[in-house]
């Protein structure tokens, strides 16, 4: 076994300059290789530091100061590091580090989505993005970066329509993960407001370069319902 870290903490972490208690915390993100930790406090702000570092943070604030719900970082080997941040109005906000420092943050790209956000993730290789929104549409957009360092991010068409968009009802929860052989797929699972003890797996691939595919894998039927 290899030792890699002496953990001490010298002072609770602070966000948004409140001090939270065991419950102050939502959300935490790892981003991988580069030893980033972000964290959605309980005021809504995300605060991101160094695991070296934990009390050297820089606080990232929403626009419209609204309350982050969900945090993805950009998969492992995407230069320089940036952070997704999915907030109570429906946006997703596009955050990178400026010269790869943990303390200077600039946002990149960002989208604009009226229902709020039931569960955010990418692919292995950062080129495909998917969201499930809380009436339940499945929103997928193709991403890259720009010379400029800004995020191009297009959204694609389902390849049956409206109905390959449309989880037919509202989303009581959610979850979506890097799936599959291919390194541009996502499994994607849902949990239905009508049927909340009934989890539905789904996979998500790209067609072409503007449309992309849903494929019902199955279902699971649990004794007790998950949301």
């Amino acid at each position: 076994m290899i030792k890699l870290y002496d953990v001490e903490v010298v002072e609770p972490l602070r966000v948004g300059g409140t001090e939270p208690d065991r419950l102050g915390f939502q959300s935490v993100a790892w981003c991988e290789g580069l030893d980033l930790i972000a964290v959605v406090g309980g005021d809504g702000n995300v605060a991101v530091f160094h695991a070296d570092a934990p009390g050297e943070n820089s606080v990232l604030t929403t626009p419209k100061n609204a309350s982050a719900r969900h945090i993805q970082w950009r998969p492992a080997g995407s230069r320089p590091p940036a952070l997704l941040v999915a907030d109570s109005a429906g946006r997703i906000t596009f955050w990178a580090s400026r010269d790869y420092r943990v303390n200077a943050w600039k946002i990149v790209g960002s989208l604009r989505l009226r229902p709020s956000v039931m569960a955010i993730g990418w692919t292995r290789d950062a080129s495909i993005l998917c969201a499930v929104l809380s009436h339940g549409e499945l929103c997928v957009w193709r991403t890259s970066p720009k010379d400029s360092g800004e995020l191009d991010i297009s959204e694609l068409d389902a390849t049956g329509g409206k109905f390959g968009k449309s989880f037919d009802g509202p989303v009581a929860c959610a979850s979506i993960a890097p799936g599959g052989v291919s390194v541009d797929k996502v499994a994607v699972l849902t949990v239905m407001e009508s049927t909340p003890s009934i989890v539905n797996v789904w996979h998500i691939s790209p067609e072409g370069t503007t449309k992309f595919q849903r494929k019902a894998l199955g279902s699971a039927e649990l004794e007790s319902d998950v949301c």
